[in-house]
């Protein structure tokens, strides 16, 4: 019996480490063919040839932002292509490797990495987008793998505490990865109160330094600055929208971005949450609901097929054309749909985890982060112009998600016949591969138009 288990353990290692070469040679096939002096990167490769660092991130501070970290460590690799070609891909792997520690799913976290249409970062400059939203995501999911530890009762060494703070301070440099922060912090801290730890020294750090940074972006000049300059520039009717315009706006981004139209992430992953609910129960108004995003995404391409409006609204809408008064009955449509959506997810991940209440939570608590750090666009001008990199943080909320729902419901799926098991890892694979060729030919095709 030992002997079976140390064979099947041996088995399982030879997969996560073909699966990580893989994964790894992939990724840095798509950083060897990048073509980076583009876009904001030629801007800032120049900064520092007519004034000195400290003036440049003053006059950053006073007059456009707040995240200084983030442009001093921009600044500071702007004109080594090499070395950011280097760092990039330890990074974008390693985040594969820290969501395996994660889901506890090593090989499923590294399929989905592939998933993720990185040719997103692309559209300020490659150097440019990836500071400003991998690294400081992948800051955060360091501070998440110890939340991990430290919550299933593992000790920290003193040493990550030292490392932590730095980590910290540059994920919550990024607004949105601010939000994330603050929502799964909150959440740990709620779930420790209710195991009767009223004292969590590693995460009540945490949430000091996640507050201060919130606290800097209130406050920065700079910040108020740019808000007004977008505003007038891309958005002139931003400044006449109130709060609950803005949510329209952020929860309107979200379902014409992931909802509206297949996403190459988030339609399978309903897809696969629905197959979980269709194999643990056969209540035909449970499997309905957890059936309902994937019909809404599928009705979305027929009515856009068939009706110009309902085009125009959900897959042609910029910031120069978007008329709030215009939409109509569409403005209600568009709350209908997306509630029906978060409704029937929340309503899933129940299904799946009543079981382990605290684990829903802990589901609900990451995916509504990753929400909430997309719907808070909608309180920037810039939102129509940012572009889908700014999903960033909820595909990756999502990837969570997905790999934890896979770790919990391995067994029953490994109990399925071999040829429908065989059925689902084929349509996986055709998946990838599709993604792997989707970003390739993204980037031939940048390569040619540069």
């Amino acid at each position: 019996m030992n002997d079976g288990l140390k064979g099947k353990n041996t088995e399982r290692s030879s997969a996560e480490r073909i699966v990580f070469v893989v994964v790894a040679c992939v990724i840095a096939l798509y950083h060897m063919i990048l073509p980076i002096s583009f876009g904001d990167d030629v801007v800032y490769k120049t900064i520092l040839d007519e004034q000195t660092l400290g003036e440049f991130l003053r006059f950053q501070w006073e007059n456009w932002t707040s995240r200084i970290l983030i442009e001093f460590v921009l600044l500071s690799i702007i004109k080594y292509d090499l070395l950011w070609r280097i760092l990039d891909t330890v990074f974008v792997v390693t985040l594969g490797t820290m969501l395996g520690k994660i889901t506890k799913e090593k090989v499923f976290s590294y399929a989905l990495l592939l998933l993720y249409p990185f040719h997103e970062m692309a559209s300020a400059g490659w150097i440019n987008t990836t500071l400003n939203y991998l690294w400081p995501l992948w800051s955060g999911m360091l501070i998440f793998t110890n939340y991990q530890k430290y919550m299933t009762g593992k000790r920290l060494h003193w040493s990550v505490y030292l490392w932590s703070i730095p980590a910290v301070l540059f994920a919550c440099d990024q607004e949105q990865m601010a939000v994330v922060m603050l929502v799964v912090t909150v959440g740990m801290i709620g779930i420790g109160i209710s195991k009767k730890r009223y004292l969590m020294p590693y995460v009540d750090l945490m949430f000091l330094l996640n507050l201060a940074c919130l606290a800097k972006m209130l406050l920065c000049p700079g910040n108020q600055a740019r808000s007004a300059t977008e505003t007038s520039i891309r958005y002139a009717a931003f400044s006449d929208l109130s709060v609950v315009d803005k949510i329209f706006l952020g929860v309107y981004n979200v379902e014409s971005t992931f909802i509206a139209r297949p996403h190459i992430l988030f339609f399978p992953i309903t897809l696969l949450l629905a197959f979980y609910v269709f194999q643990k129960t056969k209540i035909g108004w449970k499997r309905g609901i957890a059936a309902v995003p994937a019909a809404i995404t599928l009705a979305h391409c027929v009515l856009a097929e068939s009706m110009t409006k309902w085009e125009q609204v959900f897959w042609r809408c910029e910031a120069g054309q978007f008329n709030l008064e215009s939409l109509g009955i569409y403005r209600l449509l568009v709350w209908l749909l997306f509630g029906l959506v978060l409704c029937s997810l929340v309503f899933t991940m129940y299904v799946l985890w009543v079981e382990k209440l605290r684990s829903f939570w802990v589901m609900l608590i990451l995916w509504g982060a990753g929400l909430a750090s997309a719907v808070m666009m909608g309180f920037s001008p810039t939102m129509f112009d940012s572009g889908p990199r700014t999903m960033l943080f909820f595909c990756f909320a999502m990837m969570t998600v997905i790999g934890m729902c896979v770790h919990q419901h391995k067994r029953s799926f490994l109990r399925l016949p071999q040829d429908i098991r065989r059925f689902w890892y084929g349509v996986g694979a055709l998946w990838i591969i599709a993604s792997v060729i989707n970003e390739l030919a993204f980037i031939a095709g940048f390569i040619k138009n540069t």
